[in-house]
Formats: structure tokens, C-alpha cells, sequence
């Protein structure tokens, strides 16, 4: 498993726009909050592609991970992305609903062409800096929690085969800083590529 691409969000501000691209069809970037990553625009999902990969066309087969750090209210949720398009409406979404709990769900999805499509759940235990890892081999889907496996998929249409990774956050009505993660990383199952890095 190679790292590709990382950033620990110890900056303030959006995210770095040398390295971070507005999900499409997603009008607000995510922002970084000295160690943290949070929304920008609360009720609202606030999403992003990494797309300062410098080795040519990340790989399709990938992994993406995310310490979760906060979740406080029922309608919040918080994941990464894999796959994702900047110029169409695709991607895979793995993302941890509010609020963290000894049943808390985890949910892969796919978007297609605009349209949400809830593949499989389950729920969990998860608390404060539980790490969320996922990855996309071929047409199979895995999500791993704290190491140990938790869900997978087969998504047999594929119809979600190519694209980068990122995050992915709904705030509430409150307070942008009612979801937050931090130490984000992805990569490729192979060698030789690049690094590139935000610290």
C-alpha cells in the first residue's frame, strides 16, 4: 500500500486549492482549522477531490482514510470520497452518520450522474478518533474501522470505475465545527509514484 497524497489540515482557511478541488456540482470547499477539517457552509455538504496527485492519472484502484473527531447531531455525517469525478456527477461515498454511539451507521454509497444510491450499511461502535478507511479494488468496495474490516461490496454495475479521492461532510445548523476530522490520507496498492504532501 503506497500514500499518494496526505494533508494534516494545519493551516486555516479552505483547503489548499493547489491541491483540493470542490466536489462537482458542490458549491462549498471544506476548510482547514489548525489541525482539523471542517464545513465552510453549515446545513450543506462541503466536499472535496484531491487533485494535486503529480504522477499523471491517479490509480483506479485506491484507499482513502480519515480520523473522525467530531459528530454531534442526528442529519450530520462525515466519510471520504473515492473515484470522484471533476467533471461529472460519480463518485463513491463512505461516510459515518451523527451522532457517534455504540450504534452508529456507516454507509458506502455511489453517486451516478447526480443520483444518490445507498449500496449497503451497518452499524457500529465508534467514538472520538475511531479512523475510517476505505478502499475500491476493481468493483469491490471495503471499509475498514480502527483496522478491522466493517463492510464491503460488490458494485457489480460498475458504473463508478475511475477518479480521484477526497472527504466528504454535511454540517448542522449550529456550528461548522460540530463535524470535524483530521489526518487524511490516500493512495494506491503499488510503488513508484510520487508523494505529494500538505503538512
Amino acid at each position: 500500500m503506497t500514500t499518494l497524497a496526505s494533508d494534516s489540515f494545519a493551516y486555516t482557511g479552505t483547503l489548499n486549492a493547489s491541491n483540493w478541488t470542490v466536489e462537482y456540482l458542490i458549491a462549498n470547499m471544506p476548510s482547514a482549522a489548525s489541525g482539523f477539517v471542517q464545513g465552510t457552509t453549515l446545513s450543506a455538504t462541503n466536499s472535496a477531490y484531491w487533485t494535486g496527485f503529480s504522477g499523471g492519472t491517479f490509480p483506479n484502484d485506491q484507499w482513502a482514510q480519515l480520523t473522525l473527531d467530531t459528530l454531534t447531531t442526528a442529519g450530520e455525517y462525515l466519510g471520504v470520497l473515492l473515484r470522484g469525478s471533476t467533471t461529472t456527477a460519480n463518485n463513491l461515498r463512505i461516510y459515518v452518520s451523527a451522532p457517534f454511539s455504540a450504534a452508529t451507521t456507516v454507509t458506502i454509497g455511489k453517486i451516478v450522474s447526480g443520483t444518490f444510491t445507498s449500496l449497503t450499511s451497518g452499524t457500529f461502535n465508534i467514538a472520538t478518533g475511531a479512523v475510517l478507511y476505505a478502499q475500491v479494488i476493481g468493483n469491490v468496495i471495503t471499509v475498514n474501522l480502527n483496522g478491522s474490516q466493517i463492510l464491503t461490496y460488490n458494485n457489480s454495475a460498475g458504473d463508478v470505475l475511475s477518479g480521484l479521492p477526497g472527504l466528504v461532510l454535511h454540517t448542522d445548523a449550529t456550528s461548522v465545527a460540530d463535524v470535524q476530522g483530521d489526518s487524511w490520507s490516500a493512495g494506491n496498492f503499488g510503488g513508484g509514484a510520487a508523494i505529494a504532501w500538505v503538512v
